[in-house]
Parts: C-alpha cells; structure tokens; sequence
C-alpha cells in the first residue's frame, strides 16, 4: 500500500511540472515579455502592461503603450519636467563686465567714447564742433564768420581840406528877422555836408588763381545819407565794377570782377574810394583805401563728376599765429538745395577738405567738414616757411585766401 500510495504521489507531481511548464512555454511565445522590456520602459512587473492577465502580445503592447503614457517621467538635472516630458531649461547666463544680458544673450554695450579737447560726445560719438572763430578789427563776428562791416564813423575833412572861419560867425546871422533861416545858414550846412566823408569798407588783400574768376564786393557808408559811388582804379584790363544798393544791408555796394589771364601771376594794387554826391552837384571823396591782388599761378582743372551736393566751398579765414606757430584756416561748404541730408553725410564721411601753399600746391593739411558744412584745420608752420595764401579744395570746389599776419607776405 505504501508502494502504491508514493507511486500516485510522484505521477501527480510530474503531471502538474507537465502541465506548468506547457502553461509557461506557450505564454512566453504569445506574450514575449521579457525583463529587458520591463527595464527599457520602468514596468516594476508584468501587470504594468498585462492588467488583463491574459499575457497575450496584442494585451501586452496595448499594456505598454498606456503605462508609458500614464507615467510620469523621472528627469535628470539639468532637465526639468514640462508638460510630462523632460526637457533641457534656457540657462540664463551670466555676463561678465562691460558685458551686459540682453534677451538672454551677453553683449558688449556701444562704449561711451572719452573725447579729447577739443572735441565733444555728440549722440556718444567724438565730433569736433564748429570753432568760433578770432575776428581781427576791423572784423566781426557774423553768423560764425569773420565780415568786415561797413564803418559807420562818420569821417571829417581837417581844417586845411576847407575854410572852417564861417565856424566862428555868431548865431545872430543864421537866422533871418523872421525867424527863417538866411542863405549863409544855407551855407553853412553845404559846407557842413562836403566835410562829412564817405567811409569805405573792403578787404586789405584777396588772392585767385590766373584763370579763374575775382568777384571783389565792396561796402560804403555815409553819414549824410547822399548818394554814393564806388570807383576803383587802376582796372586791371578785361575788370569790370558795378554800382548798386545791396538789398539786405541797404548800403551802397560795388562789385568787382576780374578774371586774370594765364601769365598776370603776381601782385597788383587796387585803390578804392567812395564819392557822395552832394545836393548842388558837390562831390566828397572818402579817404582811399588800397586793395593787393595776388594773381597765383594757374592750377590744372580737376575732373570731377557733376553732381548736385556742393554748391560753393569758401575760406572764411587764414591766419599765421606768432605765438603758437601754427597756421589756422577754417571756412563753409554751402550745399545744393537738391541734396539730401544721407547724401551730405555719405560725402563727410568719404571725403575731406584739403588744405594746398596755393602758390606751389603742396598738401600742407586735411580739414574734417561737419553736419553743418563747417570745416577747419590747424598746422605747425614758421613764419619763413607759412605760405602767403592758401588753396582748399572739397569735392571739386576750390576757394583760395591770403594768410594774415605774415609780414614778408606784406598782409596786415
């Protein structure tokens, strides 16, 4: 019996290993789930995916997919979780000096220039500012530029240009018994009016290129108010002058022009004088006033391309400083009207105003032009070697000037 009974005990545990082991194999051919799965997507156990129990391939990638949609992800610094994804933060950097953040980005700031004298910080950019100018009498300022006004001191004749007795007559005689005035009050103010002089007002010295066109224009001024009129003699040949009323000043002014032949270089002079003309057909001459010329050897014509940005350039001053040894020329570019302001800026930035001995052409200094047209330039020189007079030249447009306070120039 006890045969018996160990042999069903042993059949029975071998049916059920049987059994097992085909429940087991047929499965994992269904299913195929395996650890590495498990690991691969963080399942903790089969039920993660198979929550049916039926262990079938088409239960378990279901399984999967839900699971993994429903999990929420573990992150890894520096990742963060976003919307139940990891993802790697936007660091926010930080900048070292000058540097600075600027949407999220270091960056060099623009640096606030250190401008020396005499230059200024404008919009944080260095410029030169439009010097005043140092006006010599009888100059003055106008406008930033040094004029010569007209002289608004009446002259007188002194006591030998006429006969000052009728000075002395008493009062009694100017006046009639009917309180009227006599005819010798009469003359007395026509010899009052012929000693009162005209005054003149024009440069001391001017300079051009042979070849090239002087305009001279001169002022007068006259205390009586009488008509005026400018002469000038001697006239170089092919000179002309013109008389009128200049319509801003309302003085009377002349015009001189001249343009000087190729072979006339050299120094000419030009004596000037105003003439009233008085009531009954008496004319008073103003002291004369003497004019140098100084005709330079032409100068080749540049080739430039016709455009419309610069009008006219003009030298306004030229002068030779004793004390510093330096020379000092400054003057204005005038602009077309059809210019543009980007147009005129492009030009400043390209090019500058050259600065020539007019008498030779050697370069002797660059100018920087400004926004507002004005340029200046200031160079070592002796007094030996200064030029006389001196050429500057800006996009094709040239104007020439005598350099003052140089004696052997024979310029005051």
């Amino acid at each position: 019996m006890t045969r018996n009974l160990l042999f069903n005990t042993a059949f029975h545990k071998s049916a059920l290993a049987l059994l097992l082991a085909t429940t087991s194999v047929g499965m994992m051919a269904d299913a195929q789930a395996t650890q590495k799965i498990m690991d691969a997507n963080g399942a903790p156990a089969c039920k993660s995916c198979h929550a049916g129990g039926a262990y079938t391939k088409a239960e378990g990638k279901a399984g999967l997919a839900a699971f993994l949609a429903a999990k929420t992800p573990t992150c890894v610094a520096p990742k963060v979780l976003q919307n139940n994804v990891c993802v790697t933060p936007v660091t926010i950097p930080t900048c070292t000096a000058p540097q600075v953040l600027q949407t999220n980005v270091c960056v060099t700031p623009a640096a606030t220039p250190t401008c020396t004298a005499p230059q200024v910080l404008q919009n944080n950019v260095c410029v030169t500012p439009a010097a005043t100018p140092t006006c010599t009498a009888p100059q003055v300022l106008q406008n930033n530029v040094c004029v010569t006004p007209a002289t608004t001191a009446c002259g007188t004749l002194t006591s030998q240009d006429g006969d000052e007795s009728d000075e002395n007559e008493s009062e009694d005689n100017d006046h009639d018994s009917n309180g009227y005035k006599s005819d010798d009050d009469d003359r007395k103010s026509e010899k009052s009016l012929a000693k009162t002089l005209p005054t003149l007002s024009a440069p001391d010295q001017v300079s051009v290129h042979a070849g090239e066109p002087l305009t001279l224009a001169v002022t007068a001024f006259d205390c009586a108010d009488r008509p005026i009129t400018i002469v000038a003699s001697p006239l170089p040949k092919g000179a002309s002058i013109e008389n009128s009323i200049d319509p801003e000043l309302h003085m009377p002014k002349a015009v001189i022009t001249w343009t000087p032949p190729v072979g006339a270089e050299g120094k000419k002079t030009l004596v000037l004088k105003a003439i009233a003309n008085d009531s009954k057909t008496k004319k008073t001459t103003s002291a004369p006033q003497t004019v140098l010329i100084e005709v330079l050897p032409a100068v080749p014509a540049a080739i430039t391309t016709p455009d419309n940005l610069v009008k006219k350039n003009t030298v306004a001053s030229a002068r030779f400083n004793a004390k510093t040894q330096k020379i000092e020329v400054s003057g204005q570019i005038a602009w077309e009207k059809a210019s543009t302001k980007q147009n005129r800026l492009a030009l400043i930035a390209a090019e500058t105003a050259v600065v020539n001995d007019a008498a030779n052409g050697a370069q002797l200094a660059l100018a920087q032009v400004d926004k507002t047209g004005k340029w200046k330039a200031t160079f070592a020189s002796t007094e030996a070697l200064a030029p006389c007079s001196v050429d500057v030249s800006f996009h094709g447009k040239t104007d020439v000037k005598g350099v003052k306070g140089i004696k052997r120039c024979n310029l005051k």
